[in-house]
């Protein structure tokens, strides 16, 4: 029998696809290839979001660096051309992120410092300011117009919600895809330290001074000066001849008192101030007689009633009448002596 030939089928018909098959062929391979393209563009964005993440990271550190280093706060509007300044890099690629969308800078609305709201910036002075309050921003790479000026609902929402979560109702520009948004949060109020300054004195004013001694602050006799101040900042405090005697680096919660004869942190006989009843019980437990065969226990709690009434008149500057002549510590060092008493109360208390 007769085979026959390789180009003809059993049949009689000619080797090769019919149209039904093709087709099915070639719709395999353009799944094969919208799962490839997904994947591939799937991973695509997950990389220029970690790029994007890392380098708005950079933006944050560069911002708490510039506000220790010069002490002060610009505008949002201002943050692109001070951060391209001081990390030598081109301002359009701060302004504009990896994937060629804008970032904003957005402030809480509830933002408020020496009085003032975010578009009026901040330069430190000798008499810093008040308790700051709000002091957030928001850094969005590829922003919605929606969020530049913000309600204070919506801005604690964007600062609650995860990175790359788009709020339902804000608008798409059709460059940047939600999962591509990324936000920083940023908050300034750490940086910015309580400062007590005290003056004793009956008859000279207290002065002092911050990074420089051409604005000198002054508070009169009996007078109370008290204000934060940016970390990293240098307190002058000045004698009464105008001379620097110290100077203290910012760093957290201080109290100085001036007596005429200079800044210590030693209260001296004079006051003009009633006593508080922190103050009060201050001074009656470090006047007892020494802890001699008092046990264990009862020493401990006398310590740590000490401690609390310390920590009480600390947090009113340290105002108080009497005679003795007390030992004002820092904040600091308040809270690791407090931290100090509890290891110590733990380990008497232990059977």
């Amino acid at each position: 029998m007769k085979r026959p030939s390789s180009g003809t089928r059993p049949d009689g018909s000619l080797d090769g696809f019919s149209l039904i098959e093709l087709i099915g062929v070639l719709a395999i391979l353009a799944i094969l290839a919208s799962v490839t393209t997904e994947a591939v563009l799937s991973r695509m964005v997950a990389s220029r979001r970690q790029a994007e993440m890392a380098e708005m990271s950079r933006l944050v550190a560069s911002m708490e660096r510039w506000v220790r280093r010069d002490h002060r706060l610009p505008t949002p509007s201002e943050w692109p051309a001070v951060l391209a300044t001081g990390s030598a890099t081109p301002i359009a690629r701060i302004q504009t992120n990896l994937h060629g969308a804008p970032r904003v800078w957005v402030p809480d609305p509830g933002w408020t410092l020496a009085g003032r709201g975010p578009a009026m910036g901040y330069r430190q002075d000798a008499f810093g300011t008040s308790k700051p309050e709000g002091l957030r921003m928001l850094l969005i790479s590829a922003p919605n117009e929606a969020m530049e000026n913000p309600s204070r609902l919506e801005f604690q929402a964007r600062w609650e919600s995860p990175t790359g979560v788009m709020p339902a109702h804000a608008p798409r520009d059709g460059v940047v895809a939600a999962n591509e948004v990324v936000v920083e949060r940023i908050g300034f109020e750490p940086l910015f330290h309580r400062v007590i300054l005290n003056n004793r004195s009956t008859s000279l004013p207290a002065r002092w001074a911050v990074d420089r001694v051409d604005a000198v602050g002054s508070c009169g006799p009996g007078g109370h000066h008290e204000a934060y101040y940016i970390e990293t900042s240098q307190l002058l405090l000045l004698d009464s001849a105008g001379d620097i005697q110290e100077t203290v680096l910012v760093e957290g919660t201080s109290s100085w008192v001036f007596d005429g004869g200079g800044w210590h942190r030693r209260f001296g006989t004079a006051s003009v101030l009633a006593p508080t009843e922190a103050g009060r019980r201050v001074s009656e437990l470090s006047e007892l007689p020494a802890f001699r065969g008092v046990e264990p226990v009862e020493l401990a709690e006398a310590m740590y009633d000490l401690m609390g009434a310390h920590g009480r008149w600390s947090a009113d500057g340290f105002r108080r009448t009497g005679t003795s002549a007390l030992m004002v510590p820092s904040h600091r060092r308040l809270t690791e002596a407090a931290q100090r008493l509890i290891d110590v109360s733990t380990h008497l208390l232990q059977p």
